[in-house]
């Protein structure tokens, strides 16, 4: 058949066939699936911003970079390694930041020849979860005169300022403990004691003379991911109290 042929007939085959047919029952239930999976994206994205909203997350690391290795720090660092001997440039570290304030809330003598049992306490202006190193992990130094003199875990003998300790233990960088912050709601975290002393200070020395000694606690670099001024996304959060009298 010609194409003039074929022209000619299409007149014939459009009166032969059937009315075209349109399911609108399967049409309204596409529609309806459609709305209601839009509806879907739409609340839970909704709900996933209240929640970024309300409840940030804060967490710290060993690092200057959380997305770089550990580079070497300076002997000193408030970072580490901490070794016997070390005076910290505390003036560089803050007990506040990005709304949280990082204290230690006592220092308890329990006898002249035991180490002081140590509690801490976390507050914000916000709900949010700070993830880093558990209260046992958590790096807590001896100071007499502004001078490291014990302290623990990681306390390393005069000197060491490697990238490993003694024992080959690496600087605590972990991030599985996860402490959970309400507004104006103290929290407070048990550290239990840090025993170990540096050669020559024994613990009854240090009753004998309390006032020229304090405790420090290290969280190292603390990043808030979500703060606006690049300025204000990292510090290093240190906290300090003197012993008892």
């Amino acid at each position: 058949m010609n194409p003039e042929e074929l022209h000619a007939r299409l007149p014939e085959a459009a009166d032969l066939a059937d009315p075209p047919e349109l399911d609108t029952g399967l049409l309204v239930r596409r529609v309806r699936r459609g709305r209601r999976h839009r509806r879907a994206l739409t609340g839970g994205a909704a709900l996933a911003l209240s929640a970024a909203a309300v409840l940030g997350t804060v967490r710290w690391t060993g690092t200057e970079d959380p997305a770089r290795p550990a580079a070497s720090a300076p002997v000193g660092s408030l970072q580490g390694p901490y070794a016997c001997g070390d005076r910290l440039p505390l003036e560089a570290g803050s007990a506040t930041f990005s709304g949280i304030t990082f204290s230690v809330s006592s220092v308890r003598k329990t006898d002249s020849g035991s180490a002081p049992v140590l509690e801490a306490r976390f507050t914000a202006d916000r709900g949010l979860n700070m993830n880093g190193q558990g209260p046992e992990s958590l790096e807590v130094l001896y100071l007499r005169d502004g001078v490291v003199v014990g302290g623990g875990p990681l306390l390393r003998q005069p000197g060491d300022h490697g990238e490993h300790g003694e024992h080959g233990e690496q600087l605590g960088t972990g991030s599985d403990h996860q402490y959970s912050l309400v507004p104006d709601v103290p929290l407070t975290v048990p550290l239990g004691t840090r025993d170990a002393l540096c050669p020559s200070v024994r613990w009854s020395q240090v009753w004998a003379e309390p006032a020229r000694y304090e405790a420090v606690v290290v969280l190292g670099r603390v990043w808030d991911s979500m703060a606006q001024d690049p300025e204000q996304r990292s510090a290093v959060m240190v906290a300090r109290a003197p012993f008892p009298g």
